[in-house]
């Protein structure tokens, strides 16, 4: 019976191996060459009066302020990205200011605020203070800004109506809110 077992067994592998051996396919190649990989690029732009810059020093002066004072200056931003994306924007003001005297910055930040809406309005961030827009920073209402789109904005500045003296005569400048737009 071993014998038997161990014949047909044989005889199977020299057929699978003569089979397997004989069989023979044929092939073709095709290639796909120079091919090119760029990105683009996410770009954000303020309007300086002029053409669409990625720094731009306002003339945002804000001068003569007292408790209760609340004013605005229109800014616009353009999504110029080369890549066709929306961009989410965030505005928060980065570190580095000028003070006169010394230690307006620690008086004026809990009692300047500052809102950014859209510019008819319809929508805000409320009101921050500069402390807050510091530490936290805050979304530009309007949603993400489409490729080529751009958004219209007011910046209000307020001071708190129960301010007392203590913010007499105190100054705080060069502050530079930075706005990043986020793909989206």
């Amino acid at each position: 019976m071993n014998k038997i077992f161990a014949g047909i067994l044989g005889l199977m592998l020299v057929v699978g191996v003569t089979s397997g051996t004989a069989y023979a396919l044929f092939s073709s190649k095709a290639t796909a060459s120079g091919l090119t990989f760029a990105t683009g690029n996410a770009d954000l732009r303020i309007w300086d009066g002029d053409s669409w810059e990625s720094d731009w020093n306002p003339s945002f002066n804000f001068s003569g302020l007292y408790p209760g004072f609340t004013n605005f200056q229109l800014f616009y931003l353009k999504n110029e990205s080369t890549s066709p994306i929306n961009l989410a924007v965030a505005g928060k003001i980065k570190p580095g200011v000028t003070e006169n005297p010394t230690g307006s910055w620690d008086t004026l930040k809990g009692v300047i605020s500052v809102a950014m809406n859209l510019s008819d309005d319809s929508a805000g961030t409320g009101w921050h203070t500069l402390n807050d827009w510091f530490t936290t920073g805050y979304d530009l209402p309007g949603g993400a800004i489409a490729q080529t789109a751009q958004g219209n904005y007011k910046f209000y500045v307020q001071v708190d109506p129960s301010a007392t003296d203590t913010i007499a005569s105190k100054s705080i400048s060069d502050l530079v809110f930075e706005f990043t737009g986020t793909q989206q």
